[in-house]
């Protein structure tokens, strides 16, 4: 087996990112927007989260911290040009696993 063939067998590592308390009605109201297009089944709506700086390698998810804990998750579709582009469903996680806002993104497992 060839290095590269370990490298593609890597499994990708998830991260977390801290929604800012002067961001989270804007998002709140996008994530409410989002559901009701869903629901009228409205299909290839496109989201994102922008960073500055992206993960070496793609995440499988995205998780969202704020208020003190990581309440949600995103699955990654892909990411470029300063964007994680993500599947539009929100996926809860129950219960909210504890953790301080910090700028920027950590690598993250729900296993901690």
């Amino acid at each position: 087996m060839k290095l590269a063939d370990v490298y593609q067998l890597r499994e990708s590592r998830d991260i977390v990112v801290t929604i800012p308390k002067g961001k989270l009605a804007e998002v709140e109201a996008e994530e409410a927007d989002v559901d009701r297009r869903l629901s009228s089944g409205e299909t290839g709506i496109t989201y994102y989260w922008a960073m500055g700086r992206l993960p070496k390698e793609q995440p499988r998810r995205i998780y969202f911290c704020w208020d003190g804990a990581v309440r949600a998750y995103h699955d990654v579709m892909g990411m470029g040009a300063g964007r994680v582009h993500m599947a539009p469903q929100v996926n809860p996680v129950d219960p909210p696993r504890p953790m301080e806002s910090f700028r920027g993104y950590r690598y993250y497992s729900e296993d901690r």
